[in-house]
């Protein structure tokens, strides 16, 4: 079935052609048809079943453009190393939280600098 590309298609989509002259002349057209509400089609004069039906087709129009959520689950290793620092605990309670973080920020590249080989 293709995508209507009209209000009037898309009314007669859902047997509600009847309704096209009050959507035309009120300047409702498939971008405004998805924030038309209760109050606006009975503004319109459209009856309770009528509103509740136009409602409907609304809501099953948008369930059918948004496309299924796909279930793609791609799973990957992860490692986890756990360093326990020697007296870092000591350290944390001397130092400001934001220091100890640049302490341990900078830990690596010492690390790497102290332990490159040639």
């Amino acid at each position: 079935m293709s995508t209507p590309t009209t209000i009037e298609e898309w009314l007669a989509r859902f047997d509600l052609s009847r309704f096209a002259t009050r959507f035309r002349d009120n300047g409702i057209d498939l971008d405004v048809l998805a924030r038309l509400g209760d109050d606006d089609l009975r503004e319109l004069g459209l009856s309770i079943g009528d509103r509740k039906r136009v409602l409907a087709a609304v809501s099953a129009s948008a369930a059918a453009a948004t496309p299924p959520a796909t279930a793609a689950v791609e799973r990957r290793q992860l490692t986890v190393m756990f360093c326990d620092l020697a007296d870092s605990t000591a350290l944390s309670s001397r130092l400001d939280p934001e220091d100890m973080r640049d302490v341990i920020r900078r830990l690596p590249d010492r690390l790497r600098r102290r332990h490159r080989t040639p």
